[in-house]
C-alpha cells in the first residue's frame, strides 16, 4: 500500500521538482528514521521480554521475543480491524489517500 510519505518522496524524483537538496535532506530524513526505528524496537522488545520473563536476555531470547512481539502485534491489529469492519463500515478513504490518489494521477498524467 502507499502511502502520503511514499508519494511525497516520488514526488521530489519527477522532472519539475527534482532537486538535490531535497533529495540529500530525505537520505538524511530516512538514515536518521531508520536507526531511530531499530532503537526503539530493540528498547520495546527489552521492555516487553523482561516483563515476560525474568531469565537473562540472551540474543536467542531478544530474536524469540522479536518474532513473538510481531506475530501478537499483527493479530491485534487484525481483530481492531475486524472490530472495526464489524460496524458496518468496511471502507474509509482518508484525505492523505484522496490527496495521494490525485498527486498519482497528476503525475501519470504528465
Amino acid at each position: 500500500m502507499i502511502s502520503y510519505d511514499d508519494l511525497a518522496i516520488l514526488e521530489i524524483f519527477s522532472r519539475e521538482r527534482f532537486s538535490d537538496e531535497k533529495i540529500s535532506g530525505f537520505v538524511d530524513e530516512l538514515k536518521y528514521r531508520t536507526a531511530i526505528r531499530e532503537k526503539l524496537l530493540s528498547e520495546f522488545v527489552t521492555l516487553i521480554a523482561k516483563g515476560v520473563d525474568s531469565g537473562k536476555l540472551t540474543e536467542d531470547k531478544r530474536r524469540k521475543f522479536k518474532r513473538l512481539i510481531g506475530k501478537e502485534l499483527d493479530a491485534i491489529l487484525s481483530n481492531v480491524v475486524v472490530d472495526y469492519r464489524e460496524k458496518d463500515n468496511p471502507f474509509i478513504t482518508t484525505p492523505e489517500e484522496i490527496e495521494g490518489f490525485y498527486i498519482v494521477k497528476s503525475i501519470l498524467s504528465r
